[in-house]
């Protein structure tokens, strides 16, 4: 069930317009999708026919774009884009389209790599088993950004930080999610904080400082 509808909608970093069906017919002539779509200040992209959308809401105008190879004559019904082919993706700084849904992919890796990082975007493609280096290549008009902050480990003293992060995104969810589920692929507050009271236990065990409370002392 959506949390809201799109007159209520939240400002959003990141607009992801998916294709089909929908998106070669009637969503593109849908006044209220279009508008929801224009009035967007952050990164807005397109997976395979998604770009018709984007295009109809004027998001393409003076800017190179692809789409799905079956559904690019329809991209040049709107005379203001540049249609690229045979491309796997086209990256501007704050519009972005792909082709067929598995370029997404590497679109969607690509916008990793310029927010994050290369080295991030490699772990989730390794993550992900994904193959194509496509993504590496980043078809734009503008070089990527570099990231403007960096990344380390965390360490046992950013675990309250960390729980606090989860729980506040996990709230809205929590009335709906069946404890115990899937607890050993999904991280829970629940279940993060189980590991927390391991790990902290087995880090003071051998100076005596653990706290009492935690999961080695709870169980018999």
């Amino acid at each position: 069930m959506p949390d809201c509808i799109l007159q209520e909608a939240p400002a959003l970093d990141l607009l992801i317009v998916p294709g089909g069906l929908g998106a070669r017919t009637h969503v593109r002539e849908n006044p209220q999708i279009l508008e929801f779509v224009r009035r967007q200040r952050g990164t807005v992209v397109s997976v395979c026919t998604g770009a018709l959308i984007l295009a109809a809401a004027g998001m393409l105008d003076g800017l190179s774009a692809t789409t799905h190879h079956s559904s690019l004559d329809l991209l040049r019904e709107y005379g203001q884009i540049t249609i690229q082919e045979g491309t796997r993706f086209v990256m501007h700084e704050r519009v972005a389209t792909s082709a067929g849904v598995t370029a997404g992919i590497d679109l969607a890796l690509a916008l990793v790599a310029r927010e994050w990082g290369h080295s991030v975007a490699e772990s989730v493609a390794a993550n992900l088993e994904w193959e194509s280096t496509s993504w590496k290549q980043a078809p734009s008009d503008e070089p990527l950004q570099q990231p403007t902050f960096s990344i380390r480990l965390a360490t046992m003293n950013d675990s309250g930080g960390i729980l606090s992060c989860l729980r506040a995104a996990f709230e809205r969810y929590e009335s709906s999610y069946t404890r115990g589920a899937y607890e050993d692929t999904v991280l829970t507050p629940e279940s993060l904080q189980k590991r927390l009271d391991v790990d902290f236990c087995r880090h003071f065990r051998s100076g005596g400082n653990c706290r009492n409370d935690c999961l080695p002392h709870r169980q018999p």
